[in-house]
């Protein structure tokens, strides 16, 4: 069964996160940094959740996660994010031309069978890890029109992690592995080698 907005609102209620409607199509929910600092100086980060259900596509969206007003480090700050989108999985951060903003976001597909509640939570779970990991490049390409990749913070096990999925054989034969897994199916066998 797929999701609707409804369920996603009481799923995430459900797990202690505060959400409020946006809109007809958005939910809007709060969630805890330890690095990143937000425009009012809390150490939080709001996130913007839209169903597309004509594409089958969860969106978690971070609206004016950074400000870029009247910046004048623009090249700057576009080298630090395709830096920071080159070396983070899911998570991607990306310039919005309208809203003058630099957003981080998430497309999880939804498919047939609904959105998985683990990788949900999955999801949610890794925009504050990446947010607190760029934080301080990003800032500084921002601010200063420098930033240095050094400053990056490295998520717990990050290492250990790219070693498992290189020796699985890469990140889509993990994905196929773990769809196996949890299928309690008999009989509906899926080739890990197909990527």
């Amino acid at each position: 069964m797929q999701k609707s907005l409804n369920d996603l609102e009481r799923f995430l209620t459900g797990r202690g996160y505060a959400c409020q409607r946006f809109r007809e199509t958005t939910l809007a929910a709060e969630l805890p940094t330890t690095a990143y600092t937000n425009g009012q100086g809390g150490r939080s980060i709001k996130v913007h959740l839209s169903l597309d259900p004509e594409h089958g596509v969860l969106v978690i969206d971070t609206p004016g996660a950074f400000l870029l007003g009247e910046t004048k480090h623009k090249e700057a700050t576009l080298d630090c994010l395709n830096a920071a989108a080159a070396k983070t999985a899911f998570v991607k951060p990306h310039i919005d031309p309208v809203a003058g903003d630099v957003r981080f976001r998430v497309d999880c597909m939804v498919g047939q069978e609904g959105l998985d509640d683990d990788d949900l939570l999955q999801m949610l779970t890794l925009i504050p890890q990446v947010v607190d990991r760029w934080y301080s490049p990003i800032k500084n390409a921002v601010e200063e029109g420098s930033f240095d990749l050094a400053e990056s913070v490295t998520l717990p096990d990050e290492d250990r992690l790219r070693s498992l999925i290189r020796r699985a054989g890469g990140v889509n034969r993990v994905a196929a592995l773990l769809r196996i897994s949890r299928r309690d199916r008999p009989g509906q066998e899926i080739d890990p080698s197909a990527n």
